[in-house]
């Protein structure tokens, strides 16, 4: 990712960060409408499971082009997915609904090339967390 790409990322987050919670209940609601099985994978509450993903997700933005600083701990959240079930092939599935949910969300300020910025940022971290698969 380029800086103008990072830039994209973090100033379309700060956006959604305040409201984060809702914005994670809305992408779960998004991820189980296009995949009812996924559901099944969550035994947690799903307040706490909003709250985790809420973090993770600020935690990825802010170290964009960082990514040495946050590989580790995204290769263990991938390590941990894999033994709850989760198969590559769900991180597509997770990465539709994220875009799709900070459409909504943001409404005209997801421009393409934002939406462009989020997509190479989703990939980056797919990669990171699908390496062990």
């Amino acid at each position: 990712m380029n800086q103008e790409d990072i830039a994209k990322v973090q100033s379309s987050w700060a956006k959604i960060a305040p409201n984060s919670e809702d914005f994670i209940k809305h992408f779960y609601h998004k991820l189980f409408e296009l995949d009812p099985e996924l559901q099944s994978l969550f035994k947690r509450s799903m307040d706490m499971q909003a709250r985790k993903l809420a973090s993770m997700l600020d935690s990825a933005v802010e170290y964009l082009g960082q990514e040495n600083k946050f590989a580790p701990p995204l290769a263990a959240a991938g390590k941990r997915h894999i033994l709850y079930g989760v198969k590559s092939s769900d991180f597509k599935t997770v990465g539709i609904a994220l875009i799709q949910t900070l459409a909504e969300t943001l409404g005209d300020d997801f421009d393409e090339p934002t939406q462009l910025a989020w997509e190479k940022a989703y990939k980056g971290i797919e990669d990171v967390m699908t390496a062990t698969c």
